[in-house]
């Protein structure tokens, strides 16, 4: 089966587009060293994943900085085109490869309080490329 690959973008140190019905994001820094495995600078994710991850990168981005800000939410633009692609191509897994991958999958969560704090929006020391690579959840402090 030839791999199907959409069109590539990027977003600070990281490359993303969607390849037979998933979403390849490659940290392009840590992929130009030769003493990290490529296990480590590549991720691949389901589009509805890789979207919850692009809109918690776009949210701790603060609007006053326009630059920064203008190129979070062209990041959150290229993910949605993206991950259309991506569900448009299909899924490849069937129920094995599925387990197989949910086996090997690295589970992360990450809590960031300072997108539900209003008198600090930019408290958080997470950087948006960090949160498209290792993903998050997020959820309402019920504090």
């Amino acid at each position: 089966m030839p791999k199907r690959e959409g069109p590539h973008y990027t977003f600070r140190n990281l490359e993303f587009w969607a390849e037979d019905g998933m979403i390849t994001i490659v940290d392009v820094e840590r992929a130009a060293d030769s003493d990290i495995s490529h296990q480590k600078s590549v991720v691949y994710v389901t589009p509805g994943e890789f979207l919850k991850r692009a809109v918690a990168a776009r949210l701790i981005v603060s609007d006053d900085y326009q630059f920064e800000a203008a190129m979070a939410k062209r990041m959150l633009e290229n993910a949605g085109i993206a991950a259309k692609l991506a569900k448009a191509q299909g899924t490849p897994l069937t129920p094995e490869t599925t387990e197989e991958m949910l086996k090997k999958r690295r589970k992360s969560q990450v809590t960031v309080p300072a997108l539900f704090d209003t008198a600090n929006p930019t408290a958080t020391s997470a950087r948006p490329s960090e949160l498209l690579l290792s993903g998050i959840q997020l959820s309402e402090r019920t504090e």
